[in-house]
């Protein structure tokens, strides 16, 4: 065999992808050989699912979106996306019947597609990651040379000319910080966690049963344990970003080659404001970033910060920050309004006046 994808093939074989990740296979193209070709695996992404031969085209934007509480917020908010030539393509959290959401969406739901790869996301788990790595795959079969990642209850806050200018920039979005040992955010790395099981999620709800899944993974946390965590700088950022296609490439390419960095942040509390951030932060240091592209606010009572009206956005958005997060599904009629003034141009000034008055 020649020809043999192993980014690819993990990304699109989560299942494999673990396996690899617990040790039990050296690589997926180790996987393949043994197994995977008798299954009828195929070992590169199938040519139908291909950029086209030109390869990734200048200002081709793939919006990927975090599905699971705000169908209606994203049926107006995909009118925007879609007025500025974007495709969206939306992970819907396994836990919500696809239908249910669809529906919820109205007309909305034909301006999106919904990829057939999903995960149930565990708030704080690597199961978040493991959805963004699915939209990623999906992405990574077009001729996209930018990806946003944002959730279901974003919303732009800029007209579609300024949104698309500042994502068009050949340049990534993606806010981190390098942490000190001893800070609180470099605990969540540091301490060994299962956030992907029920039974010890912290918002895992309903019954906490112990089941043979909670053994596999307590076993794989014990095994992570003997060997100790990766030793890197612990960065933190918001979980949400606007990359070039370049440094997307270089990201799966650290965090799916190395078992012991992917183990160490899936058992590690919120990795999702750590992973990507981390590796950025020390494997892409010679590249600049610029801040993230979502405007998130943590009010001292606690947060975060719900926009449900024109008033509770802020009375000046900072530079370079194009949506915000977050927006309840409660006020839908508010970010329909919204989106029609966005589209009619617009910008933050004149929205506030204009829709104030009316």
């Amino acid at each position: 065999m020649n020809e043999f994808d192993e980014i690819w093939y993990l990304l699109a074989n989560p299942e494999v992808r673990r396996a690899v990740m617990r040790g039990e296979f050296p690589t997926g193209r180790d996987h393949y050989e043994i197994h995977g070709q008798a299954e009828g695996r195929q070992p590169t992404r199938p040519a139908d699912r291909r950029p086209a031969a030109a390869g990734p085209q200048a200002g081709r934007v793939a919006c990927l979106v975090m599905a699971y509480s705000a169908p209606r917020v994203l049926a107006a908010a995909s009118r925007v996306y879609r007025a500025m030539g974007w495709d969206v393509l939306v992970h819907l959290d396994a836990k919500v019947p696809l239908s249910r959401y669809a529906n919820d969406m109205a007309g909305g739901a034909g301006r999106c597609e919904f990829i057939a790869q999903r995960n149930e996301v565990f708030w704080g788990g690597m199961s978040q990651l493991e959805a963004t790595f699915s939209l990623l795959n999906r992405a990574l079969g077009g001729d996209y040379d930018r990806f946003v990642l944002i959730t279901d209850d974003t919303f732009p806050v800029r007209t579609p000319d300024e949104i698309a200018a500042a994502i068009a920039l050949p340049v990534d979005r993606l806010s981190f910080t390098a942490l000190r040992p001893d800070h609180e955010f470099a605990r969540r790395y540091q301490d060994f966690a299962l956030y992907d099981h029920r039974a010890t999620n912290p918002r895992g709800g309903g019954m906490r049963v112990i089941d043979e899944e909670f053994f596999r993974l307590f076993d794989e946390m014990k095994a992570l344990r003997a060997v100790g965590k990766k030793k890197l700088a612990v960065h933190w950022g918001f979980a949400y970003w606007a990359l070039t296609r370049a440094t997307v490439d270089d990201i799966l390419g650290v965090c799916l080659r190395d078992a012991n960095l992917w183990q160490s942040f899936r058992f590690s509390r919120q990795p999702d404001e750590l992973m990507i951030q981390s590796v950025a932060g020390n494997f892409l240091s010679d590249r600049p970033f610029e801040p993230c592209p979502v405007l998130m606010e943590f009010p001292p009572t606690g947060g975060p910060k719900l926009y449900a009206d024109l008033d509770s956005l802020p009375e000046a958005i900072p530079p370079g920050q194009v949506f915000a997060r977050k927006f309840p599904d409660t006020a839908w009629a508010f970010c329909d309004v919204l989106a029609d003034r966005l589209i009619a141009g617009e910008g933050p000034g004149t929205l506030r006046r204009n829709i104030g008055r009316e």
